[in-house]
């Protein structure tokens, strides 16, 4: 579903040209932005300007921010947030499920959930010493409000918090929390599979891909699937969804449909040779991605990388 309709944007005064970002060309070109699809793709050269205007949207939204900071006191976008200031927003259906995401911030969001875990604990422990001799009752009270959050995190990101996971889960993890019962995600890993380990960025921008582009434009949400299988001398690896689908040839797929299909697809072929290579398929229903690596390669190139 199409949210955001077009992004009008409004003179600003000349002086500032010469400051960021106002004297990028891309933003002094700019006079209105027609979105006409669900998904919309920026493509440049580096430092042309396509974070900070994604940065400048995100913050004229007032889109929720998963990074250490929020996007109102996050110093990095402060040069964002003057350009938002000129940006007036036209909407075919408000919607305040979305969330804004840089890869760089998502450490950060780690280590603030366990900050903030740790805060929380240590106030139970607080209340636990200062009511000692009191009632349970009054302790119970005492410890609602921090007990509260504390289950609500646990609920969300489990027992160990984002760190206790690998990035692909942990990613997983984020969506989950955020698309709530729009998505679910189903795994089905074999027990010999489990002790192998598939190397780093691999399955993170295939799931990410499949959240993006295929459940959430999808109003009623989706079910991710995630399955590794150990046959003989390879690990496969499958991850699916049954999303909204895609046309056009499967090569265009690998080019267009998101870059983490064709810069994985690259790597994965460098890795491993062209038998890695990732398998698409696809249909109105849904859109699955494939690949094997050898096992006897698992391990030495997760150490390599």
């Amino acid at each position: 579903m199409l949210h955001l309709k077009s992004i009008l944007v409004r003179k600003w005064p000349s002086a500032l040209n010469r400051e960021f970002p106002f004297n990028l060309a891309i933003v002094q070109s700019l006079r209105e932005i027609e979105f006409t699809a669900p998904v919309t793709f920026l493509v440049g050269e580096n430092g042309s300007g396509k974070s900070t205007l994604l940065e400048a949207i995100a913050c004229a939204v007032g889109a929720i921010t998963v990074g250490s900071e929020n996007a109102r006191a996050d110093k990095t976008l402060n040069a964002a947030r003057k350009l938002s200031q000129h940006f007036k927003l036209s909407w075919q259906k408000r919607t305040h499920q979305g969330f804004f995401l840089r890869a760089e911030d998502f450490f950060g969001y780690a280590k603030r959930l366990a900050q903030m875990r740790q805060e929380m604990e240590d106030e139970i422990k607080a209340v636990d010493a200062e009511y000692e001799g009191r009632s349970a009752t009054a302790k119970g009270l005492a410890k609602m409000a921090f007990a509260r959050e504390l289950h609500d995190m646990r609920r969300r990101y489990g027992e160990g918090g984002l760190d206790s996971y690998s990035h692909g889960e942990s990613f997983l993890a984020i969506e989950k929390a955020r698309f709530g019962k729009r998505l679910q995600v189903k795994t089905e890993i074999d027990e010999s599979a489990k002790s192998l380990l598939v190397p780093p960025m691999i399955l993170q921008p295939l799931a990410e891909n499949a959240v993006r582009h295929g459940i959430a434009p999808k109003e009623e949400g989706g079910e991710l699937f995630l399955c590794v299988q150990k046959r003989d001398d390879h690990l496969e690896v499958e991850v699916a969804d049954n999303g909204v689908g895609v046309n056009g040839t499967l090569s265009d797929n690998l080019r267009n449909h998101g870059r983490g299909l064709h810069n994985t697809d690259l790597r994965l072929r460098k890795m491993f040779g062209e038998a890695s290579r990732l398998q698409v398929s696809h249909g109105k229903d849904g859109f699955r991605v494939q690949f094997k690596i050898p096992v006897n390669s698992v391990q030495q190139s997760v150490v390599s990388n």
